[in-house]
């Protein structure tokens, strides 16, 4: 779903065209494969991306909604990465902060496992590769290690806190 406002020509005019297959194309090719696989768990509401001539890419989880930068060199993998945000709090949020774990330590985790998109995702981002952030260097090492070696996103988690 896409929203615009704008007065004069919508730049977005041959949208209602492709809106179906492209939406179709984004739920097999990134929601059908691995997300729900990998975190255990389907999502049961639309979550919306809208475009943006911000560079930041912001999401909120209560409005179901993210955006994406419209200039961004692979908006595949910024879709992924905040789809990653989605699953990670719908999938664990509850069982890590009722566990003590503090929203900081929380967001270092969720920012943390976007280095699982490197492993399970990288054969829809094509040169893409999400760094993360300097400060998450040694978890998303960790989690890296931990994923190679075998174990599941829920042992991943629980072996952060």
């Amino acid at each position: 779903m896409v929203s615009t406002s704008s007065s004069g020509g919508n730049a977005l005019e041959g949208w209602s065209l492709t809106n179906a297959p492209y939406t179709t194309r984004l739920s097999i090719s990134i929601l059908g494969k691995s997300p729900e696989k990998l975190f255990e768990i389907s999502l049961t509401y639309d979550i919306v991306a809208y475009l943006s001539t911000n560079s930041r890419c912001t999401y909120n989880i209560q409005g179901n909604y993210f955006f994406v930068y419209i200039n961004n060199e692979n908006p595949n993998g910024v879709i992924i990465h905040e789809l990653m945000h989605f699953y990670t709090w719908h999938a664990f949020y509850k069982e890590i902060t009722q566990n003590g774990v503090s929203k900081e330590k929380y967001n270092d985790i969720k920012e943390s496992l976007t280095e699982l998109i490197n492993t399970d995702f990288q054969y829809l981002l094509g040169t893409y590769y999400d760094k993360g952030y300097p400060q998450h260097l040694k978890i998303r090492e960790r989690i890296n290690k931990l994923h190679k070696g075998g174990k599941n996103i829920k042992d991943i988690i629980r072996e952060m806190y």
